[in-house]
Order: C-alpha cells, then sequence, then structure tokens
C-alpha cells in the first residue's frame, strides 16, 4: 500500500482561496486530482469554490474532508496547483501565515511548515519585496514613520 496525500483546494469569490491536504493510505476518491512527487509520495488535491469564506470557515471545510489547507513547497507542486485552479478564473489564497507580529520576516503554512518556496510569477522584480508579507514603513512629510 503506497502512502498517499490528499489536498484540497477550497477557492472562494472576492475573499479567501485556500488549499486543503491530509495524509491517506489509498487511492484519491472521485473528484480529486493526483500527482506523485519525486520521492513517489502521491498527493490528491480538490478544488472547491466557496463565496466569502473566512480563514476560520476554510480550515473547518477542510476538517469536514479529513484535510488541511495546502503548503506549497517546490515549484512543481506550484505549478500543478496552478494548473487546477488557472481556468477558475478566481485569486487563489493558499493560507501562509506569518508566525508571530506583523513585521516578522518568517512565515509557516496552516500544516505548521516553514515557508521554503516563493514564486512571483517567475520574473525577478527589484522593486518587490523579498518578504512580501511585510509592511513597509513609509516616511510621512514631518518625518515620522507610517505603515502603508
Amino acid at each position: 500500500m503506497k502512502l498517499s496525500v490528499s489536498k484540497t483546494l477550497l477557492l472562494t469569490y472576492l475573499s479567501i482561496q485556500c488549499i486543503h491536504f491530509a495524509f491517506i493510505n489509498a487511492d484519491c476518491p472521485a473528484g480529486w486530482n493526483s500527482r506523485s512527487d519525486s520521492s513517489g509520495i502521491e498527493y490528491g488535491y480538490q478544488v472547491v469554490l466557496q463565496k466569502n469564506t473566512t480563514f476560520s470557515q476554510a480550515q473547518s471545510i477542510c476538517s469536514g474532508l479529513e484535510s488541511d489547507i495546502v503548503s506549497i513547497h517546490n515549484k512543481e507542486e506550484n505549478e500543478f496547483i496552478y494548473g487546477l485552479i488557472k481556468t477558475s478564473g478566481v485569486v487563489l489564497y493558499i493560507g501562509m501565515q506569518q508566525k508571530s507580529d506583523q513585521y516578522s520576516p518568517t512565515c509557516s503554512w496552516p500544516d505548521k511548515s516553514d515557508c521554503n518556496f516563493g514564486n512571483f510569477n517567475g520574473v525577478k522584480d527589484p522593486k518587490r519585496q523579498e518578504y512580501p508579507w511585510v509592511r513597509n514603513p513609509s516616511i510621512t512629510t514631518d518625518g515620522s514613520k507610517q505603515l502603508v
């Protein structure tokens, strides 16, 4: 019996879009798309469209599917997920979170794994922040700092 990992993509319109996963020891059920990684572990993905879903609601929906919000750790997984959602016409929220305060340069995924992969349309942009989830302070005309 091979180990499989199921991931559910929970997409919402104009709000939060998430991706979910759970470990299973079986083939993916109907309605799921599968992908094997370089070590032979099979992953199952499912896209679920929901309107105006909060992060907590998304986690609850995924929990009901015995899944959790996905973590993306390499280019191949990112491209596979993009292939699943690119025709849906919605923006995807994947659930990446800061580990502590709003100025922290570190993040984690809902499964508590570290963020070790990033992709910004595959184009290096010198204007883009190294840590896009960190707010940049801007200087006001009186010299004080203000978050933007």
